[in-house]
């Protein structure tokens, strides 16, 4: 589904999230600035945006982690898919951000977590799920290697390695 037909099912014309000014209003109004430390890097490419989310290819019924949201780029296309979103973030400002970015989305749930200790059944999900994410290059590793060791690993893992 294109970013138009999203938007036409959802009926709302959410915040374009790939626009640089948007970017900087939303994380002036946080206090978010990058970080070098965490591996930061938001994603503002369009075709990287919609080639993530045609990989993952979520369906209505689908659950979707999300690992390290931002400011809910990624978030919102996956929401507008998906039957619910788990967006996560270690970082207090990208959680803040995403969940104002977000707020109008009943399938969209915000919270603060370290990916390398998530748990599906911690994060209110029994059956299948999904994964997708923005990832800093120096956690990747870490990261791929507990999702897919988890007893019930996300079915598919889509993940655009920064």
């Amino acid at each position: 589904m294109t970013h138009a037909a999203a938007q036409a099912r959802t009926g709302q014309r959410p915040l374009d999230l790939t626009n640089r000014a948007t970017v900087r209003a939303v994380a002036r109004r946080v206090g978010l600035h990058a970080s070098r430390r965490l591996g930061q890097h938001f994603l503002i490419d369009r075709t990287v945006l919609d080639d993530i989310v045609a990989a993952l290819a979520p369906a209505p019924d689908d659950v979707v982690v999300e690992i390290g949201c931002g400011i809910g780029t990624l978030t919102g296309e996956l929401a507008a898919r998906a039957g619910r979103v788990v967006a996560l973030d270690l970082d207090p400002a990208c959680v803040r951000a995403a969940e104002i970015t977000q707020r109008q989305r009943a399938n969209v749930s915000v919270a603060r977590a370290d990916a390398l200790g998530i748990d599906p059944v911690e994060l209110g999900i029994g059956g299948p799920w999904l994964a997708a994410g923005n990832l800093p290059y120096h956690l990747t590793g870490a990261l791929l290697g507990h999702l897919f060791a988890l007893p019930k690993p996300p079915a598919i893992g889509v993940f655009l390695v920064q």
